[in-house]
């Protein structure tokens, strides 16, 4: 018992030196890369988030969290340059966070999770979008915390913990609507996975419900909370944003028909569009933005954006229903997009330097508070965007995301659960943003920086210990904490 208790402790000193270790070294090389590469990068949807956080304009389709850390850090000094050593500092946070969830949750060795840490902090995408003013270095930093706090709870199996998931779930939502879905699914999902395999669900049926209704019930209050805090600041209905139904439109309207719409006045802007634009997926973009696309169509045919977002909303959900097999092929074919673009990546990273990213109307507003953003301003060709043009292979590594996490899985991991909620989130996370985007571009595949490197770490744990049968020590605890903790453990469990 004795030897058993130093031999815990032990490992548990070995786990903090290591994650010491990582934590200074990841910081050396953020410090470096930042001193190397200051450079600020622009991207046409970057004065959306300014002007969102200097309130001369609210869209509440993009995120009002992210808008708010711009005038915070950037106002002191009236200038957006402080932004990406802000963003530097959090793709380091994620760079740890990836090492730490590896050695304290997965069971790799501590070099496998620090060497994973390190690739992270040298990852070319990464690198390449902590430069940006855009929202995606902070959301990967978001997703890191709610897949930390999703292990954590698998470990521990704490009521409290799961209350923690569903808060870092919102905040998650809060930077990238695309994350709503999974977040809901994810409520229900994480305490099954916990209290699997069956037979302990069906033993401990009771409290796998209470801690399905904490989780649901917390997930449900925050994000409530959330909706009247958007009403509050815009001043209007509680919602998460107040364009969704325009989006979803544009998302499905490659799948619309005719004999789908009720509406006349959707009908007839449907027919002129349909005339201009081939109902095909890679014209979502020019559906949702354009002009003559289908949704300013309809806005212009109602002259009342509340009702044209109602009756977008109304259009598009019915045309999932009655073509959910065309909506699931929605997204394969948006994948496959992702692999035919892949040869020109190279031209593809540059098309930003060719000319201004910065409109006239948004630099009026803008630039008496931020100087450098002006109509003259075109971005540079740093060393960060020199590094992923060299590296543009890496996204192969990426768009493979979830088949290193199947592989991973197969291969039987120490904690068969940690890695089974890994690899549905990831399924789940591609099959939404293939949905979810309008246009194909190389911008939405960066969260997947994070779970491909969790999974070649998972590989190269299990090519190092062999194919083992899988262990569930690290989660088979979970079920009767969970179950002490609301007063259903009983003395046979224990025993067996």
């Amino acid at each position: 018992m004795h030897a058993s208790a130093a031999g815990s402790k032990l490992f548990h000193n070995n786990q903090r030196s290591a994650l010491l270790f990582a934590a200074a070294l990841i910081a050396a090389i953020k410090i470096f890369e930042y001193t190397l590469d200051p450079d600020l990068l622009l991207d046409w949807d970057s004065g959306d988030y300014i002007r969102n956080g200097l309130a001369t304009g609210y869209l509440s389709y993009r995120s009002s969290v992210y808008s708010g850390l711009i005038p915070l850090f950037g106002l002191p000094t009236h200038s957006l340059s402080p932004m990406v050593a802000v963003q530097n500092v959090m793709g380091g946070l994620t760079a740890f966070l990836l090492a730490y969830a590896l050695i304290k949750f997965l069971a790799v060795r501590p070099w496998i999770g620090i060497l994973a840490g390190v690739a992270f902090a040298l990852d070319p995408v990464q690198l390449f979008h902590e430069h940006y003013i855009l929202s995606e270095t902070t959301t990967v930093l978001a997703m890191a915390l709610f897949l930390a706090v999703a292990l954590q709870y698998l470990s521990d199996c704490r009521l409290f913990t799961l209350m923690e998931a569903s808060f870092m779930g919102i905040v998650l939502v809060s930077l990238r609507f695309v994350y709503l879905p999974l977040v809901l699914a994810t409520a229900a999902i994480i305490p099954v996975v916990a209290w699997f395999p069956a037979r302990k669900m069906r033993l401990h049926g009771k409290a796998l419900a209470a801690c399905l209704l904490v989780s649901l019930g917390a997930t449900c209050v925050f994000h409530i909370g959330y909706r009247h805090l958007t009403g509050w600041i815009y001043d209007r209905e509680p919602a998460y944003q107040y364009e969704a139904g325009f989006f979803l439109l544009g998302t499905v309207s490659p799948l619309i028909k005719a004999t789908d719409i009720d509406d006349p006045r959707v009908a007839q802007a449907f027919k002129q569009t349909s005339e201009r634009f081939p109902r095909d997926y890679l014209y979502r973009n020019s559906q949702l933005w354009e002009p003559d696309g289908l949704v300013w169509t309809i806005r212009r045919a109602y002259n009342d954006d509340r009702a044209a977002n109602a009756a977008a909303e109304n259009l598009a959900r019915k045309v999932i229903r009655q073509h959910p097999l065309d909506f699931l092929k929605l997204s394969w074919e948006t994948y496959c997009a992702f692999w035919r673009l892949y040869p020109g990546l190279p031209v593809l990273l540059q098309l930003d330097r060719t000319a201004s990213v910065v409109g006239a109307h948004d630099a009026s507003l803008i630039s008496p508070v931020f100087s450098e953003y002006n109509t003259h301003y075109k971005n540079k060709n740093s060393l960060s965007r020199r590094y992923l043009t060299v590296a543009f292979r890496w996204y192969l590594f990426l768009m493979l995301s979830p088949y290193i996490l199947a592989v991973a899985l197969l291969a039987k991991p120490a904690n068969l659960r940690g890695v089974a909620l890994l690899f549905v989130w990831t399924c789940m996370l591609q099959f939404a943003t293939c949905i979810g985007i309008q246009i194909v571009t190389t911008r939405y595949m960066h969260p997947f920086s994070f779970t491909s490197l969790i999974g070649a770490a998972l590989l190269c744990e299990s090519l190092l210990s062999g194919i083992r049968k899988p262990s569930l020590v690290s989660t088979a605890a979970a079920a009767p904490v969970c179950a002490d903790k609301i007063g259903t453990y009983d003395k046979e469990v224990t025993a067996g």
